[in-house]
């Protein structure tokens, strides 16, 4: 069933990469907050709130970044 049926001419596209929060100043709000009273009182959304995950990755078991940083560049000698 059709519902909410509109002329073309009255109908707004939608907007994807635009946020009501960004125009509305909140996330400087929430930034200035955040400078003032620490990082973890105030965030937006259930993201903002959530703390960091309780477990840390082995750092033995970390791939070379021999792509991204010259120290870590694989050498080979013939």
């Amino acid at each position: 069933m059709l519902t909410d049926l509109r002329p073309a001419e009255v109908s707004q596209p939608l907007d994807l990469f635009r946020f009501a929060h960004e125009e509305s100043g909140i996330a400087e709000l929430i930034d200035k907050v955040q400078r003032k009273e620490g990082r973890d009182l105030l965030g937006l959304g259930y993201g903002g709130m959530r703390p960091g995950p309780s477990w840390q990755m082995k750092r033995e078991m970390l791939t070379p970044r021999a792509t991204t940083h010259w120290d870590e560049v694989a050498t080979v000698r013939a």
